[in-house]
């Protein structure tokens, strides 16, 4: 865990240092949703016509159909597909163990974290959520 202390005086010290898992998970969640409707309801074109006070028809999206690719299915990831679940979406995640999401009731398809699964999430997904963690390798 130390590694990923950014202080050297914090990494040093004696100050005991831990992470908050699940601690904003549906917080994040929400936000997750928040996005997908900012773009499935077109929010800037809602915000031009309010400062125009132009009310002109356009088709509205709906998330209801559309699909979520979740690459991290930790506890975020599980969190945002139980919300997503509820607004009718369905839900693909990768994931290093795949039969581990069988036990989970919100994910439709779980791939593994090769390069063909990951090509393939993107292609199935209308969003994408990346809560993956960060691979030690890729710390400077």
């Amino acid at each position: 865990f130390k590694d990923y202390i950014t202080s050297p005086e914090l990494s040093s010290s004696t100050v005991t240092v831990t992470n908050a898992k699940g601690q904003f998970s549906s917080t994040l969640a929400e936000y997750t949703m928040m996005a997908c409707s900012y773009f499935t309801k077109d929010v800037p074109r809602l915000m031009r016509q309010k400062n125009e006070k132009s009310w002109s028809k356009y088709n509205v999206e709906e998330l209801r159909g559309s699909t979520l690719g979740v690459v991290g299915y930790g506890d975020i990831g599980r969190a945002c597909a139980k919300l997503a679940k509820v607004y009718g979406m369905r839900v693909v995640a990768l994931r290093r163990n795949p039969k581990l999401s069988e036990k989970f009731p919100y994910c439709d398809v779980a791939y593994g974290n090769d390069a063909e699964s990951l090509n393939r999430i993107m292609s199935e997904s209308d969003y994408i959520l990346v809560s993956a963690p960060l691979p030690k390798k890729d710390v400077a």
